[in-house]
């Protein structure tokens, strides 16, 4: 059994390897197409502190791009992306839409994005709904009532907040959740760390954890591969196949 657990670990290695090399150097992998080239002649196009109407909404799809979210001054976006990776926006009806589909382009370079999205302190989100294919997610000081993040290739890290109901589902990469809160957190990882970091008390919460190949700790108490706390408040539910799972607050 544990030839098999290795077998896989390293299979998942290789995979892991293979993605990364062709995002930044270039080949095919996953309907993603990337080009190799000398960087200096990758095209890219910066675009800084686009004005946007207002909005509670946001929907975001994107291809290829380390998304960051978090509170500034105004409703504002910034970008700086290769030229087949500029995303698209609009404001309608209260909802921010970003998508980014990637294009083939006969252009020499290395595919890359990143994009920076501000929020005026005191809004309240509704709904934030953000897919990503290869990029890191980043949410940083936001108050959010329903979350949802669909990441394939990133990682993913929520500091600072206060988020309603959150469902979060990762192929590869690692989940961080720091000096935030929530009242219920739905997370299923394929490879990947979980670390949950909560600023509020989660003593009274209901626990159903399980883990496949890799350790569980909920406040330092540590659990084989799985976890199941009964409470009368809210439902941590989160599915690793291989990785660790911690979980810490203050209070008991």
């Amino acid at each position: 059994m544990r030839r098999l657990y290795m077998g896989v670990i390293t299979l998942v290695t290789i995979v892991c390897v293979l993605v990364g090399c062709a995002i930044h150097f270039g080949g095919s992998f996953g309907g993603i197409n990337v080009n190799i080239g000398n960087r200096e002649n990758q095209g890219s196009v910066r675009e800084d502190n686009i004005e946007l109407d207002s909005f509670t909404r946001i929907c975001v799809d994107a291809a290829v791009m380390g998304l960051t979210v978090e509170k500034g001054d105004d409703y504002k976006l910034s970008y700086n992306c290769t030229k087949n990776l500029i995303p698209e926006y609009e404001v309608k009806d209260g909802v921010l839409y970003i998508n980014q589909k990637q294009k083939n382009t006969n252009w020499i370079g290395t595919n890359n994005c990143n994009a920076i999205l501000t929020i005026p302190d005191g809004i309240l989100l509704e709904m934030v709904e953000i897919t990503s294919d290869v990029g890191d997610v980043n949410l940083d000081r936001l108050a959010i009532i329903d979350l949802t993040v669909y990441c394939d290739v990133g990682d993913v890290s929520v500091q600072e907040s206060v988020i309603g109901d959150a469902k979060m589902e990762l192929d590869v990469g690692d989940l961080d959740i720091s000096d935030s809160e929530f009242e219920s957190l739905d997370v299923y990882s394929d490879v990947g760390d979980i670390d949950i970091d909560s600023a509020a008390d989660l003593s009274d919460y209901t626990f159903d954890i399980a883990a496949e190949l890799g350790d569980i700790e909920v406040n330092g108490k540590d659990y084989k591969d799985e976890c199941y706390i009964k409470g009368d408040q809210g439902l941590i539910k989160i599915g690793a196949d291989i990785g660790d799972i911690e979980i810490s607050w203050d209070g008991e």
